[in-house]
């Protein structure tokens, strides 16, 4: 009886990660493949696909996870330090801001939340 069960959504992931990554990327594995794709056709010279996606995902996770305050997320600037911190600290401030900036846009885009900041 084949089509009874749906594939649980990150099912190569260990299961107390899931909800994290079920938070960063409510569209499921989709919507990583997805957001991957477009990081790596955007810096196709800094990233393999695999390590387009490493990144995503680490960005992504720490965005959601970590914050000064209940309130508040990490800053534009902090998020920026800690991608080149993680890429080992090859990339330039400008290549920071805009690697996050793209992982953003995809962000909102994906939750059809970027048409609420248009006019």
């Amino acid at each position: 009886m084949f089509g009874l069960f749906k594939k649980e959504e990150f099912s190569h992931i260990p299961k107390d990660v899931r909800p994290i990554m079920k938070l960063a990327f409510p569209g499921g594995e989709k919507q990583l493949n997805q957001e991957t794709k477009g990081f790596l056709e955007a810096f196709p010279d800094l990233f393999t696909l695999k390590s387009s996606q490493n990144l995503v995902v680490w960005t992504k996770v720490m965005w959601v996870t970590n914050s000064k305050s209940p309130d508040s997320h990490l800053s534009f600037q902090d998020i920026c330090e800690a991608i080149n911190r993680h890429e080992n600290n090859r990339l330039t401030n400008e290549q920071c801001a805009a690697i996050y900036t793209k992982i953003l846009e995809q962000d909102l885009a994906t939750r059809n939340i970027s048409s609420l900041f248009k006019n």
